[in-house]
């Protein structure tokens, strides 16, 4: 993010907190700055995540990921990617939970 935006996030913050009324003192530009710093770890954070989901995309399933779809009784296709993999696991767990209701 570049200087500007961030002064920018910053001033909306500040203006945000110095609109409303609190039961509390405090220092408004300090908050605005901690609320500033919350958002870029969260933003940092969705980078991150979305670049892990891209990369896995195409990939091969993992042998972990295979062991577990065989202790589960997935069957699955030997070239079956880290996402499709993840996806049957994901089904078959939700399936098997006790919240679905067995008997």
């Amino acid at each position: 993010m570049r200087i500007e935006k961030y002064v920018d996030e910053f001033s909306k913050i500040l203006k945000a907190l110095r609109g409303r009324k609190w039961k509390v003192d405090f220092d408004e530009a300090e908050v605005s700055l901690a609320i500033l710093r919350e958002v870029a770890k969260d933003r940092r954070m969705e980078n991150i995540e979305a670049r892990r989901q891209r990369s896995a995309k195409g990939e091969p399933a993992t042998e972990k990921q295979k062991e577990y779809m065989d202790d589960l009784g997935i069957l699955y296709d030997e070239g079956i990617t880290k996402e499709k993999a993840s996806e049957e696991i994901e089904r078959a767990l939700e399936e098997g939970s006790p919240e679905q209701g067995s008997g």
